[in-house]
């Protein structure tokens, strides 16, 4: 479903927009705001992450170690704990 609205842009957008077809400026706005919109969820949710890993403890070991672990099935030698 659509929805129709009404913006308004300062005259430097207005003159650049003006050079757009008429047919193309909604989904030129549309596709623009869907960006914005994105970029903005994509921060938040990144912001949500940044904040839930530094409330985590490391573990120990490596990636090296992790894969190893898991592809032998048991843990490593050489693993501290």
């Amino acid at each position: 479903m659509s929805h129709r609205i009404q913006i308004t842009l300062d005259d430097s957008i207005w003159e650049i927009l003006r050079t757009v077809p008429k047919d193309k400026r909604s989904e030129l706005i549309k596709g623009a705001v869907s960006d914005e919109l994105m970029r903005r969820h994509r921060r938040q949710v990144a912001d949500q992450m940044d904040a839930l890993r530094k409330t985590l403890k490391p573990l120990p070991g490596n990636s090296e170690q992790w894969l190893r672990e898991e592809r032998d099935g048991r843990p490593c030698p050489d693993r501290l704990d």
